[in-house]
């Protein structure tokens, strides 16, 4: 039997790690791209998944791995764009100046990760996938996609880009056997998270609940779809938008 190859952006913590878990315990290659190379490092000899330091938001150092990751595994069946990050670091406060983190970078380095590492992913990726034949592409988004987050605009607006992202990207591959969907959780217990809204949130959902339905949406048949999870103690769901001609 052909083992199936899976890549997982961000792979090193947080959803990323419970998802290439899951992935693993299911009979997948695992091959993670991460700019944590320590953490990587030492992942892959722990875990025997392909390593692969990337920065994410540098179309260069995508198009280096993915030569890399072909060379020695192939094409994956499953990808999960999952890579992302906040504006502020978790200890910082969030009722500051927002617009002191735009000065300090804050705005380019989101976008850099959360939008431009999913699209550069798209980019390189789902042709060879459409020449093997098709495959499933994940974006992890977030509720906060579909709604507004006051105390992080910037990543906010990382998330709704996500979403138009995969909404305009499935139709143009559906007929090419790709299957493009986001998967919108709510907070969830991983290091991005501000401290104050670990210590004061009365329902975080762990990343291994959250990879459950991460790869459910993986499995899905149609394309372009957004799939909340509100809160651990809810099901997986669709969120269909309102259709607006243009």
């Amino acid at each position: 039997m052909t083992v199936k190859l899976a890549l997982v952006t961000g792979g090193s913590s947080g959803l990323g790690f419970a998802i290439l878990r899951l992935l693993v315990r299911r009979g997948y290659q695992v091959a993670v791209f991460d700019v944590n190379e320590i953490q990587g490092v030492e992942l892959a000899q722990q875990s025997g998944i392909a390593f692969y330091s990337c920065n994410v938001g540098s179309l260069e150092s995508w198009r280096s791995q993915v030569e890399n990751m072909i060379a020695q595994q192939g094409v994956p069946e499953k990808v999960f764009l999952n890579a992302g990050i906040m504006s502020r670091p978790p200890s910082a406060a969030i009722d500051d100046n927002i617009f002191d983190w735009f000065d300090k970078g804050a705005y380019e380095k989101v976008m850099n990760v959360n939008v431009a590492g999913a699209l550069f992913g798209i980019r390189l990726l789902i042709d060879r996938m459409v020449a093997k034949g098709g495959g499933d592409i994940t974006v992890t988004a977030s509720t906060a996609a579909v709604s507004p987050l006051p105390f992080d605009p910037f990543y906010c607006m990382s998330k709704h880009a996500l979403v138009a992202m995969v909404r305009s990207f499935a139709p143009l591959y559906e007929e090419h056997g790709i299957r493009l969907n986001a998967f919108c959780p709510s907070g969830m217990a991983t290091a991005i998270v501000p401290d104050v809204i670990m210590a004061t949130a009365s329902e975080l959902m762990s990343p291994e609940d959250a990879a459950l339905s991460l790869y459910e949406v993986s499995e899905k048949k149609q394309t372009g779809g957004l799939w909340l999870r509100l809160s651990p103690s809810t099901p997986l769901q669709e969120y269909v938008p309102p259709q607006v001609g243009i």
